[in-house]
């Protein structure tokens, strides 16, 4: 593989889905515009590897890592601005771009040929579906990592998935030890999930929270729960200027 871009087209192979509904609207039931309760919206949080859990939790509360700065600050820059379809674009260890390919709406599908150029690069795209609705809904917000996201990081060996919305950076950083086989990810990111959606409609059968709040907080709670069931080191900050 040569450090030069390349612009994949897409071939025959069975692909995986990057973004997908995980990326946009998880399908909560509700009434639209009904409020209740509060997700703070400028709160970074954040999984982090450890020994154990005390370690993980210590580490969790030191500075964050892996804001818009430095080599990746144009494609962060681009990523964030870019509207009406995901893109991913792949970083070598030295920041050079080396691997791009534009998407849809809610997705980019990667092959099984792409694992190559995605091997222990920085895997940087964009969840641009929050651009379309009013900044005062929380959904504006935009979701976390999807399970196709996961999975191409954890299939394709990625040293780091990083996911842009309009208002926040996510990551998904290697583990020491790899990445769990992707049918680990895949059982427990289900599980994650269907915890997830039982809490948030507890709380919306009690009018606690609206259906929007639910939908846009629903991302981050499953990757959380993932984080800590399979010690995956994650964090999300607010995105600044």
């Amino acid at each position: 593989m040569t450090k030069q871009t390349v612009s994949r087209p897409l071939g025959k192979d069975e692909a995986l889905p990057l973004g997908g509904a995980g990326s946009g609207n998880w399908g909560h039931a509700g009434r639209p515009g009904k409020r209740g309760g509060s997700v703070p919206r400028k709160t970074a949080m954040s999984i982090r590897s450890g020994k154990d859990w005390k370690a993980r939790q210590a580490a969790a509360k030191r500075p964050q890592t892996g804001s818009h700065k430095g080599s990746r600050a144009k494609i962060y820059q681009e990523l964030h601005a870019k509207r009406g379809r995901e893109v991913l674009v792949a970083l070598d260890k030295d920041g050079n771009e080396t691997f791009r390919r534009e998407g849809i709406a809610n997705s980019v599908p990667i092959l099984i040929d792409d694992s190559p150029y995605l091997k222990d690069a920085v895997l940087i795209h964009n969840h641009p579906a929050g651009w379309d609705i009013d900044k005062s809904n929380p959904m504006h917000n935009g979701n976390s990592f999807s399970l196709g996201d996961v999975m191409v990081a954890a299939r394709d060996d990625a040293a780091e998935i990083v996911a842009i919305t309009p208002t926040y950076v996510h990551r998904l950083v290697r583990p020491d030890g790899g990445w769990p086989h992707v049918d680990v990810v895949r059982t427990a990111y289900g599980v994650a999930n269907l915890k997830t959606m039982n809490n948030w409609n507890k709380k919306l059968s009690a009018g606690i929270v609206s259906f929007e709040q639910a939908n846009a907080a629903h991302g981050h709670d499953v990757m959380m729960e993932l984080a800590r069931h399979l010690h995956l080191e994650y964090e999300r900050v607010e995105w600044t200027e």
